[in-house]
């Protein structure tokens, strides 16, 4: 091999407080014979043009083509504009397919969707997977798609088993552009860091949670490669609490696996009562979410989700809350708490906000006629 470079990691994760500055580094090593030159950079995208809107689809009147197996299915047409510049396109779709009887049977309509680019070339599909409890959204990721017209086709199963709904289809196409230094929330590289080793520091974002991006490196020679940065900004506690948020999408309900997960990490100090975590959906309870409460020697500490029996413990029941608590958290440190979306989403929309508090010493529990202190005197 006369020249090639490779990396000590695939993956770097930096955590701190937000406005922070955290570093690490990136090994580069030259696997050929060649002497060669490295240079780093890193990389994030931000939207340039957005697009949102809602199509109804009926698999019993619209047009149908035959699949590869003989059956047919019913499809729609929606076009787009992509601008001059994207170099990343985000096509995603949402649509409501409850479980419904055709034929004796239990169905769950699926939506599939095909971009086409400007000249009619097949660029991306999406794959809905799962069984009884299909997938109800779909996102598909462009690199560098050329600007003008696109055509996203949505299609369905034909006849009863497909989608018969008047506004099912909600999609959203969004473009973004690169992102280079100087940014809020970006890596900087440190100057003079492009053979040896890549230095990276990072400005640790101004909201907690994970944000993604990419340090790249390419060689004199042309090679080009990058790894995933994950940038973890932590909830801040040191007032007596903190808030955190995020946004469900969904997932392809590929069999057994959740549809969306989201980490945040906080910091709790010594002499607490208990540990307090809720988090709570902006406006659908259909949405199945799991929170779970890990330590800081990743033992789980509490585990919950918003699906509850009645108290005949016959029937479950969803809300919108999800509460874990932690008696007398002993192990100050920097603990996790993880949110697992399951699937299917309920697809009424493309994405579902929620919010969550982490506190502290809210607990109080009382009974009649016992002792208020935790020893006798």
């Amino acid at each position: 091999m006369s020249s090639n470079i490779t990396l000590s990691t695939n993956q770097v994760t930096l955590s701190g407080a937000p406005g922070s500055t955290q570093s690490s580094t990136v090994k580069v090593t030259n696997v050929g014979n060649k002497a060669l030159t490295v240079a780093g950079g890193t990389r994030g995208f931000a939207p340039i043009s957005s697009a949102r809107a809602s199509t109804a689809f009926d698999s019993s009147t619209l047009p149908t083509f035959s699949y590869y197996n003989g059956a047919t299915w019913a499809y729609k047409k929606v076009t787009f504009t992509v601008p001059a510049g994207s170099q990343r396109l985000f096509e995603r779709m949402a649509w409501q397919g409850s479980p419904k009887t055709v034929n004796g049977a239990s169905v769950t309509p699926v939506v599939r969707m095909t971009l086409l680019a400007p000249d009619g070339t097949f660029v991306a599909n999406s794959r809905p997977q799962g069984g009884p409890a299909t997938a109800n959204y779909a996102n598909v990721d462009v690199r560098s798609p050329k600007a003008g017209t696109w055509t996203a086709v949505l299609y369905s199963l034909a006849g009863a088993g497909g989608l018969h709904r008047p506004d099912p289809a909600r999609h959203r196409q969004r473009a973004h552009c690169p992102v280079r230094a100087d940014q809020p929330g970006e890596l900087h590289p440190r100057a003079g860091c492009q053979q040896a080793g890549q230095g990276l520091d990072d400005h640790a974002g101004q909201r907690w949670g994970d944000a993604d991006y990419s340090a790249t490196f390419a060689s004199s020679d042309g090679h080009q490669t990058s790894e995933s940065v994950i940038l973890r900004s932590l909830i801040p506690t040191n007032h007596g609490g903190g808030t955190f948020s995020g946004a469900i999408t969904g997932g392809n309900a590929r069999a057994q696996s959740p549809a969306q997960t989201f980490s945040y990490q906080f910091d709790v100090a010594k002499g607490h009562r208990d540990l307090d975590v809720a988090l709570t959906l902006a406006k659908d309870a259909g949405d199945l979410v799991d929170g779970i409460l890990i330590d800081p020697n990743g033992e789980l500490a509490d585990v919950n989700s918003n699906a509850s029996l009645d108290p005949s413990y016959q029937t479950v029941t969803q809300g919108k809350g999800v509460q874990l608590f932690d008696a007398n958290p002993l192990l100050p440190g920097r603990w996790t708490f993880v949110v697992v979306v399951q699937n299917p989403v309920t697809g009424s929309d493309i994405s579902e906000q929620f919010n969550g508090t982490v506190g502290y010493d809210k607990v109080d529990v009382k009974a009649a006629g016992l002792p208020r202190r935790r020893t006798r005197p």
